[in-house]
C-alpha cells in the first residue's frame, strides 16, 4: 500500500499547528469550512489541500494573512535583502534594468 507524499507539509502542519494552538478540534474547522472533520484531517495530513476559498476562510478563522498561512511572509523577510540605501535589492534590480532599456 503506498501513502501518497504532501507536496505542502509544511503548510499541512501549519495549519494544524493554528488550529492546535487555538485550542479547536477538527470538527470545529471543518463545519466552518463546511467540510467533514475526516476532510480536515486529510488536510492537515497533507493528503488533500484546501481549495481557495477555503485558504481564504482559515485566514479568517485563523486571524492572518494568506502570506503568512502559506509561509511567504517568512520566506520574503528571508529573501529580502536589502542595499545599502536601504531598497530591496529585488526592486533595485528591476529599476536598473529598466532605466538600461530606456537608453537603448
Amino acid at each position: 500500500m503506498s501513502t501518497k507524499r504532501s507536496p505542502w507539509p509544511e503548510l499541512a502542519a501549519r495549519i494544524r499547528a493554528l488550529r492546535e494552538k487555538r485550542g479547536l478540534s477538527l470538527k470545529e474547522v471543518g463545519s466552518a469550512l463546511g467540510i467533514s472533520y475526516v476532510a480536515m484531517w486529510k488536510v492537515e495530513d497533507g493528503r488533500t489541500m484546501p481549495s481557495a476559498w477555503q485558504t481564504r476562510r482559515l485566514c479568517e478563522i485563523y486571524d492572518i494573512s494568506a502570506d503568512e498561512l502559506l509561509g511567504l511572509a517568512e520566506e520574503r523577510a528571508a529573501t529580502c535583502v536589502r542595499n545599502r540605501s536601504g531598497t530591496p535589492s529585488s526592486i533595485s534590480s528591476a529599476s536598473n534594468s529598466a532605466s538600461e532599456r530606456q537608453m537603448t
